[in-house]
């Protein structure tokens, strides 16, 4: 079973970047949101990390952790 994963960052983070290829290297498909260009994609980010601003927040469906940072890959 697949579960649903969500990556917000920006794109030239380095992490948002390493994070991205840990997860296409592991053939782990997930959904990327540019939070630099989508504000509704922001806000969700904000919410979930009460306010901080650290990117990138991985997120998996069906747990209500998520990683701030590249770990959790």
């Amino acid at each position: 079973m697949n579960e649903q994963v969500i990556i917000y960052g920006k794109d030239r983070c380095p992490y948002t970047m390493r994070a991205r290829m840990e997860h296409d290297r592991k053939n782990v498909s997930y959904h990327y949101i540019n939070v630099e260009a989508d504000p509704q994609g922001l806000a969700e980010m904000l919410k979930l990390t009460g306010g901080k601003r650290e990117v990138p927040v991985i997120v998996t469906e069906g747990r209500t952790d998520f990683v701030v940072g590249c770990g959790g890959v």
